[in-house]
Formats: structure tokens, C-alpha cells, sequence
């Protein structure tokens, strides 16, 4: 009998990631295989009295118990019950594990479970599962930590509504919506479980339009963050099959408690933070996940001094995580960062954009925050940046459009949702767009668009982090 090749055999670690990305069908055979694989226990037990019979399969760890009924094959409901108790916050319900939330996390795993694959169950037991797995008795468990969390910074989100009395109304629906301030809390959302923030929203005039008129729901182009935890974690520098060359990324090593029996329930109070600087890294090193991707440059994140993962140039995400084609403005940054001056072709001879811009830009997907304090900072940060790509993609279309015009010209219309007049900008007009004390300024002199993204203090332009001039060329 020949011996096996161990050339051939791949590292249980490497099998681990295999199964993760693709987890197949739903099953009974496929869900016991995640679920061992994240450490869950399984059993499975015939409840009889009924037409269809039902097989139930129950996921068990340390404080998470998951039942999922079977009948006939097709999955009929899922419950969801939890060792630990969470102690009440305020009159909003922000505990994503109560099935008294609304969405409701049993729902979520039941629609999840309807479908033909398991790509979308696999993530949130996947989320559920490191919450379960590193958490000790309450009080010392992360289920306790996210409901804190959530509730100190709706508590932030009230505030700032509380103080805005002076403000116009559009400025006021931002601050309700969470696209301005700290941004709006959610629990339990599109299909995944947890805690999010929403930030930004690049048509939310658009969508209010339309939901004035037919209150139909239409929110695309919304960014989220997802907020998870880190391990134990020890920084490496090593290339990642989806992360950009040499980035810093963390690597999980043993378990270990994450809070401690003296974290505090209430943060935040009359406008002050209670939280000393590097608090709550003592006690849990939070994730910001960013849903979608945000281009970034380097210096913002140098800035921050925080530890971040990036997605490599030439892949796209979509709110899910799933790896996409590239799009038109990750191709057009990608060939920018490779000589931090290009000309980017489209697809008539006749027309060229030229751009020049003063630091290489990377594709944010993980924040390690270890202050929950810098918070704010980072949001702010984000939400310029999220309408500096979104000014490049509108104009990137507006040029495709009218690239076959023998006269070429720049229209201003579209690119900040009609906040410019008449089709086209007239000679050396500018563009204002801020939120609270950041701001993109665009100029437009007939032939070329310059953007600018930066700090404001009044009236006053600042310094000004990054320029991006982007040239027509006939």
C-alpha cells in the first residue's frame, strides 16, 4: 500500500478556510459540519406528534443554544435561547440576541436557512460563534459588551439630536437618519446579525424624494459598519489572499476574556465621554468592520494610529463581503496608486482624464479600535471620503455619457444629488459639500474638475489632506 504524499495534504487550517467559503448546501449534514467546525456541540432528536415529523438539530456552546426544526427536509423554524442574562439599558430595545428585537435574529437564521446554500447561515454562526466562544459568565460576556455599546451610542445619537436646535431641517433629517453625528444604531440588519452603524447614505435626498411620493423603501449606496471583536491578537506583517501586500493585519492566537467585572453600563453622559482614553482596550479590542469598502488615503489611517486591514485594489466587495469585479473607480485609484500620476483612458481616444494626487490610497475594510472615544473621528473621516469616491464615480459617468459630443462638457448636476443649478458649471464655479467640520470642495473651470477633501472651521477652508484634479483632455 503507497504512503500518503504529504505534499498533497493541506494543512487542517487551510481545510478550515476551504469549508468556511464554501459551506454548500442546506442540510442537516452541512449545518452539524459548520457547527463542529466552530465549535458548537450537536445533537439531533425526532419530536413526534406531528404531520411531517420533525427532526430537530440543536447547536450547543457555552451560552448559545440554537434548535432548528426540520420537516420533510425543509427547514420549518429556528429558536434561539442564551445562558446569560442582559441587564436593561434605557427604553430602546438594542440586545440583537433577544428574539424581542426587531428584526428578529430567529427570523434571520430562518430565512437564512431557506435558501439553497448556506453561504449566509455560515456568517452569522460564524459571528455567533466567536461571541459564544470568548465570553465567559456574565457579566464577563460580549453579548453584555455589544448591548452597552449599542446603547452608549444611541445615547450619543440622542444627545446630539437634543442640542441641534438651531440647525435647518435638512441638517436635522442627517442627524435622525445617522448621517451626520455619530450616525443611527441598528440591530439585526439585510440578513445579518449584530450591531451596526449606519454612517452615510450617498442618495439619501433621492431616496426621501421618493418615499415622500410613494413611501416605497429605496435605500442603495447606504455604508454600515459591523461591530466585532478581535482575539487575543498578535500584529503581523504578512501578505493575505485578499489584503494589500505587507499590510498590517491581525492574527488571532489563544482565547481569552475580553471585559472585565468592572466595565462600567453608562459611557456617555451630558455631552461627555466617561470613558478615559484606552478604557475599553483594557477590556475588549473592537472590530470596525466597514460595509462596503471605503477608498482611504494612507495618511488618514497613519493618522488615526490604529491598526487596519485592507482589500486588495483589484477586488471589489459588496455589502455582503463577497468578492466582486473590480469597478470603474477602483480601476481608475488602482492605476493612480501605481504612479501617483496617470492618465486614465476611457473608452474614446478623443477623451482622457488626467489625475495627480498627493498620497497613495488603500481600500479600508477593518478598523482596530481600541478607544471607543476616537469613534466619532473616524465617522467623520469616512463620510468625506465616502462622497469624494462617490463625486469620482458620478463624474466618471457623466464623462462616459458625453464623451461622443464633439463638444466635451462637465456636468455638475448629478454629482452632489441637485445641489448645483443648470446642466453644466459655469466657468470657476465651486462646490461646497460639508458634514459637521468636513468637507469636499469641487472647482470647475470648463475643462477640468478639481476636488478637494478636507477640514472645515466656519467658513474657512483648511489645510487640505488630498487633492484629486482631474483634466479632460480632447
Amino acid at each position: 500500500m503507497s504512503g500518503i504524499d504529504t505534499e498533497l495534504v493541506l494543512p487542517i487550517s487551510e481545510i478550515s478556510e476551504i469549508l468556511q467559503k464554501r459551506p454548500g448546501l442546506v442540510s442537516i449534514d452541512g449545518i452539524k459540519r459548520l457547527s463542529n467546525l466552530y465549535g458548537f456541540e450537536t445533537f439531533a432528536d425526532a419530536i413526534s406528534g406531528t404531520v411531517p415529523p420533525v427532526e430537530r438539530l440543536s447547536l450547543s456552546g457555552k451560552i448559545v443554544l440554537i434548535d432548528i426544526d426540520f420537516q420533510a427536509g425543509v427547514v420549518s423554524s429556528v429558536s434561539i435561547s442564551s445562558a446569560v442574562a442582559i441587564a436593561p439599558l434605557g427604553s430602546a430595545q438594542l440586545d440583537f440576541l433577544n428574539p424581542a428585537t426587531s428584526p428578529n435574529i430567529e427570523h434571520i437564521l430562518l430565512e437564512n436557512l431557506r435558501c439553497e446554500r448556506l453561504d449566509s447561515f455560515n456568517r452569522n454562526l460564524r459571528t455567533l460563534a466567536q461571541l459564544d466562544r470568548l465570553s465567559e459568565p456574565s457579566p464577563l460576556d460580549l453579548f453584555n459588551f455589544l448591548h452597552k455599546l449599542a446603547y452608549n451610542l444611541d445615547c450619543v445619537a440622542q444627545y446630539q439630536l437634543k442640542v441641534a436646535c438651531e440647525v435647518s431641517a435638512d441638517k436635522l433629517k442627517d442627524l435622525k437618519d445617522g448621517y451626520a453625528g455619530i450616525g443611527k444604531i441598528e440591530i439585526n440588519r439585510d440578513g445579518k446579525v449584530g450591531v451596526f452603524l449606519k454612517y452615510w447614505e450617498n442618495t439619501r435626498r433621492i431616496r426621501r424624494w421618493i418615499e415622500a411620493r410613494d413611501r416605497s423603501r429605496y435605500n442603495p449606496g447606504q455604508f454600515h459598519i459591523h461591530f466585532k471583536f478581535m482575539e487575543k491578537m498578535e500584529l503581523e506583517t504578512r501578505a493575505e489572499p485578499n489584503a494589500e501586500s505587507a499590510s498590517e493585519v491581525a492574527v488571532a492566537s489563544e482565547d481569552a476574556p475580553l471585559v472585565d467585572e468592572k466595565f462600567p453600563d453608562v459611557w456617555f453622559e451630558n455631552g461627555k465621554w466617561l470613558l478615559t482614553p484606552g478604557h475599553v482596550s483594557r477590556m475588549a479590542t473592537l472590530v470596525l468592520e466597514l460595509l462596503p469598502c471605503v477608498w482611504v488615503p494612507e495618511g488618514l489611517v497613519a493618522k488615526w494610529g490604529t491598526r487596519c486591514e485592507f482589500i486588495a485594489s483589484d477586488n471589489s466587495n459588496d455589502y455582503n463581503g463577497r468578492i466582486l469585479d473590480p469597478s470603474p473607480i477602483d480601476r481608475m485609484i488602482g492605476e493612480l496608486n501605481s504612479g501617483l500620476y496617470t492618465q486614465y483612458s476611457l473608452n474614446s481616444r478623443r477623451l482622457r482624464i488626467s489625475a495627480i494626487v498627493g498620497s497613495r490610497f488603500v481600500k479600508l475594510h477593518k478598523v482596530m479600535l481600541s478607544d471607543v472615544t476616537q469613534l466619532q473621528q473616524i465617522v467623520d473621516d469616512l463620510r468625506s471620503y465616502c462622497v469624494l469616491t462617490n463625486l469620482l464615480n458620478r463624474l466618471l459617468d457623466e464623462v462616459t455619457e458625453y464623451e461622443e459630443q464633439a463638444v466635451p462638457q462637465i456636468r455638475l448636476s448629478d454629482l452632489a444629488e441637485g445641489r448645483v443649478n443648470g446642466p453644466t458649471a459655469a466657468v470657476g464655479s465651486s462646490l461646497v459639500i460639508s458634514n459637521d467640520n468636513t468637507g469636499i470642495k469641487l472647482l470647475a473651470n470648463g475643462t477640468s474638475v478639481t476636488i478637494r477633501a478636507g477640514r472645515l472651521e466656519g467658513d474657512s477652508y483648511l489645510a487640505v489632506s488630498e487633492d484629486l484634479v482631474l483634466s479632460r483632455v480632447l
